[in-house]
């Protein structure tokens, strides 16, 4: 018998299905930032998929700008700590149950020429991407922050001026939503919401909306 608040993966999958005005893969759908991560490690060969995963996500002349810096409970417990004393108070309450934790770092410049990349910081995204797609496949959850300390991770990690932090990532097993405080519990079972085409989809000139994609 479940516990009073305790919900299952899989209703949290349904509960949190993206309500799509137009039909998308259904993976797209499943994909969500959980709060409440299993005391269950993570399968070595699905951390592998993961990389490799990111290793062929797309990226200007082919750069790839990222780089990972992999933590877990099991392997690397003193590494997890460090990159968990980085994140702010109010991730550190429930990322400290994710199993694995990863420091998304760019390289700001291109290899040929050292001018400066643009796009890394869009790479690095398009790498996670597809590394969170890979999870959610594997019925892994992840959950993107960008609330750590970047000066911090760059002195605990050792990171060159010429890298710049972008993001931690929480990586695990769904657990139990009842185990986290009240308010967070809230969080997790909100319905999701995303902003109208309207807002961003513009056809001729900005902010002029287009009747393509109509909301």
């Amino acid at each position: 018998m479940k516990r009073a608040n305790q919900h299952s993966k899989d209703e949290l999958e349904i509960r949190k299905l993206a309500d799509t005005k137009y039909p998308i893969e259904e993976i797209l759908r499943r994909r969500c930032s959980t709060l409440a991560f299993a005391d269950r490690p993570v399968e070595v060969e699905k951390l592998r998929r993961l990389f490799e995963a990111a290793r062929w996500a797309p990226s200007s002349y082919n750069e790839q700008p990222w780089s990972f810096l992999l933590t877990s409970k099991g392997e690397n417990h003193e590494g997890y700590e460090r990159l968990l004393s980085c994140l702010l108070p109010q991730n550190q309450l429930w990322a400290r149950h994710a199993p694995v934790l990863v420091l998304a770092v760019a390289k700001q410049h291109f290899g040929s020429g050292g001018t400066s990349n643009h796009y890394a910081f869009h790479d690095v995204g398009l790498a996670v991407e597809n590394l969170t797609i890979e999870a959610t496949a594997l019925h892994l959850f992840v959950h993107l922050m960008g609330g750590f300390n970047t000066a911090e991770s760059r002195k605990l990690f050792e990171i060159p001026e010429s890298h710049e932090p972008v993001s931690v990532i929480a990586i695990g097993y769904f657990g139990n939503i009842a185990d986290l405080p009240a308010e967070l519990q809230q969080r997790e079972l909100a319905p999701r919401k995303r902003r109208p085409f309207s807002e961003f989809v513009f056809s001729g000139r900005w902010g002029h909306k287009t009747n393509l994609i109509p909301d």
